[in-house]
């Protein structure tokens, strides 16, 4: 009978596993994830459910990998799927065959997806595909998710501000409503929803403030975010 090398034998292991998950990878450090990291990372995770999506990042100048491990949905309709996501993180990348250890940096969060209309809505084609899951902060109903994110799609104009007298002062943006959006946030009274723009390191992008006036939503002010 042929024994293999201990570390052989772990590896061969975390790499079945990863197999068998294959989960969808994004972001700007994605191509770092190899199976070994994939499994580690399902392994950390283990009991919280199967891992769905891994949104692997940089944080300018610290060192190490970070990524956003969403869990498959546990609230599934046509219109809504909810769930939770962690966050993890491991040193650089090592070479050859050493696993990485991956440690967990927080605790729980909330995501939500707006399935697009397609046959599998867990199908995530790239970084750009509006499919993505984007996190939540804050408390939002099912239908206050659905809705304003159906209204962000739309690229809805930002309002002019009218100068004494009356003369409207048009802006010269507006939303950019088929840029991904990467958190949904209701914080101290205020609702924010942020789009990451065409960057491919995800650093950068277009902040919408909304106030919700009935059944309606209405942009109140855009800005572009920039982070370290």
């Amino acid at each position: 009978m042929l024994l293999l090398p201990v570390r052989a034998c772990i590896v061969a292991g975390l790499l079945l596993q990863a197999a068998a998950a294959a989960p969808v990878r994004l972001g700007p450090s994605a191509d770092q994830l190899s199976k070994i990291d994939i499994a580690g990372i399902s392994t950390l995770v283990e009991g919280q459910g199967p891992v769905w999506v891994l949104i692997a990042q940089s944080q300018g100048f610290i060192p190490g990998r970070f990524v956003e491990v969403f869990l498959s949905p546990e609230v599934r309709t046509p219109s809504l799927r909810r769930g939770r996501m962690v966050s993890v993180q491991a040193p650089p990348p090592t070479t050859g065959d050493v696993a990485s250890v991956w440690k967990r940096t927080g605790a729980e969060q909330p995501y939500a997806q707006v399935p697009l209309s397609r046959t599998d809505p867990d199908q995530v084609t790239n970084s750009r595909d509006l499919n993505r899951p984007f996190r939540i902060v804050g408390a939002f109903s099912d239908e206050e998710i659905v809705s304003l994110v159906a209204f962000i799609r739309s690229s809805p104009k930002v309002p002019g501000n009218p100068r004494p007298g009356g003369t409207l002062v048009m802006p010269n943006s507006e939303v950019q409503g088929q840029w991904p959006i990467g958190l949904l946030s209701h914080s101290g009274g205020e609702i924010r929803v942020s789009l990451l723009d065409n960057d491919p390191r995800e650093r950068s992008g277009q902040s919408v403030i909304v106030r919700r006036d009935g059944t309606t939503w209405i942009v109140q002010r855009v800005n572009m975010w920039v982070s370290d």
